[in-house]
């Protein structure tokens, strides 16, 4: 066990005052969040399987475009097949 003296004390008390300011980057990009999910994302959002989500986008009452090999389906086009849905039900 190591006994502190008097000149540790200082010495501690000085850098526990120290005020540490971040350095921001020279360069950074806008935070624009998701702008699209997969069916998968989809579907585990909403609770259903992924299966019904396909089926909503087959049947023309949820928009999906699609990216490659992925189908993804916009956040607006989520949102107002939502607000469609939740009209519907009453």
């Amino acid at each position: 066990m190591r006994i502190l003296n008097t000149m540790d004390i200082d010495a501690t008390a000085n850098i526990s005052q120290t005020v540490i300011t971040p350095v921001k980057p020279k360069h950074t990009r806008p935070k624009l969040g998701r702008l699209a999910f997969g069916i998968g994302e989809c579907a585990e959002a909403l609770g259903v399987s992924p299966g019904f989500i396909r089926l909503e986008i087959l049947r023309g009452k949820l928009a999906a475009v699609r990216a490659g090999r992925r189908v993804l389906v916009k956040k607006d086009s989520l949102e107002k097949y939502l607000a469609a849905e939740s009209m519907a039900d009453g």
